[in-house]
């Protein structure tokens, strides 16, 4: 039997600990008064939390079987607090190590496999090809994600006058997707006009996500929402890969008990600290036909966002304000983080659990020609301005 046994592991195809002693391999810092057991009844781990043992392999000191802990659930996200085992090998234990409090234990194969899951996939997308048939596509894939509700936001969006602010608002795509159609028939994409330069940065961001994003697990309730918040889940998704090329595993928000606000995305310190990022897409600060913004219309809208995020992010629920805009000039970046950090100085020791407000606007919309037509290609600028009256040390580093 011990001769069997060996030759198993010798290809198991995890790293696993072997239990030296009949005492547990791992004793949990935390009481969580639940225990891992190995089938035969002998006790691997005294305190088990799940999150803390993460497909952890233990050699049973009792009858030589290993058993795993469970993996994540399907789209979750691994604490930035961890430790790996590798990817292979046996590590004897003479007796039992304590697993301090916060510290996740994993090995190399489920970070992978966490990460295949729920990291963006910035390469390897085709462009977007603007083009009749570009937009056919483009308003195909839309419509599967709403659940076929598109035509029905042409038909209301047809009963507003012509760009009306209210109609561009309220069915941005179905906006966007019509108004490069009159475009492409006129023959002629003017970038200096603003409504083109707009629909065209608020088509690429959606291609954008919807490419990057696509494959992750929780991609599809997110995207759910599309059609009632098309300007503030687009961003949303903007700012998750952004925060992940910045080095920061981010999660994507399931859905909470009803009526119950949750913030839209989150970070794991450790296990058992979730760091919250609540995103807020103010209507004065996306761009509609015929209007300006003054700089009082740009601090309101930022105290209006920061008072409504109450629920979301507070001092129980620490986290990330995220103003998001569609003004596209140079300047807007600049202004609105003046804005912020005033609004911050003077109203945030009342919102201490916020640690800092992050704005996202796109700054440029440019085409480019390739041999399979035009490429569109948008860049935004994010500016992050931190609370100085957060509770505690602040999580958001600046690079400063």
């Amino acid at each position: 039997m011990a001769d069997a046994v060996r030759e198993r592991l010798r290809d198991y195809p995890l790293p696993y600990c072997i239990q030296g002693s009949a005492a547990p391999a791992f004793k949990g810092e935390v009481n969580t008064g639940v225990h891992f057991d190995c089938p035969c009844g002998h006790r691997l781990i005294e305190h088990f939390d799940p999150d803390a043992f993460v497909r952890v392999a233990i050699k049973c000191f009792g009858c030589a079987a290993v058993s795993e802990t469970p993996s994540l659930p399907l789209g979750e996200i691994l604490p930035r607090t961890l430790v790996t085992l590798g990817a292979d090998g046996g590590y004897l234990l003479g007796s039992t190590v304590i697993a301090r409090a916060g510290v996740a234990m994993t090995c190399d194969q489920e970070i992978a496999r966490s990460l295949a899951d729920t990291a963006p996939r910035m390469a390897g997308h085709p462009s977007f090809e603007l083009s009749i048939g570009g937009l056919d596509r483009m308003e195909a894939q839309y419509d599967a994600l709403i659940g076929g509700r598109l035509a029905s936001q042409q038909r209301s969006l047809s009963r507003y006058p012509l760009d009306d602010p209210a109609g561009v608002l309220e069915f941005p795509f179905a906006w966007a997707t019509a108004h490069l159609r009159k475009t492409l028939l006129c023959g002629s994409v003017d970038l200096s006009k603003a409504e083109t330069a707009t629909a065209l940065a608020w088509i690429e961001a959606f291609r954008h996500v919807t490419s990057i994003w696509g494959h992750h697990p929780r991609f599809a309730l997110t995207a759910s929402t599309l059609a009632a918040s098309f300007l503030h889940t687009v961003p949303q998704l903007i700012v998750a890969a952004y925060l992940y090329e910045a080095g920061n595993r981010v999660g994507l928000a399931t859905s909470g008990e009803k009526g119950t606000p949750i913030p839209d995305l989150y970070v794991r310190q450790r296990v058992g600290e979730i760091f919250h990022i609540e995103v807020k897409a103010p209507k004065a600060l996306h761009w509609c036909p015929s209007k300006s913004l003054s700089v009082w219309e740009i601090s309101k809208a930022v105290i209006s966002a920061l008072e409504n995020s109450r629920h979301q992010i507070n001092s129980k629920r620490k986290g990330v304000l995220v103003i998001s805009s569609s003004l596209m000039h140079p300047d807007i970046p600049d202004v609105v983080e003046a804005e912020l950090n005033r609004v911050l100085k003077s109203r945030g020791r009342n919102r201490s659990g916020v640690a800092a407000i992050v704005s996202i606007s796109p700054v440029s919309a440019g085409l480019t020609k390739r041999p399979e037509g035009l490429e569109l290609g948008t860049t935004y600028a994010f500016r992050v301005s931190k609370n100085p009256h957060f509770v505690g040390e602040n999580p958001v580093d600046t690079g400063e």
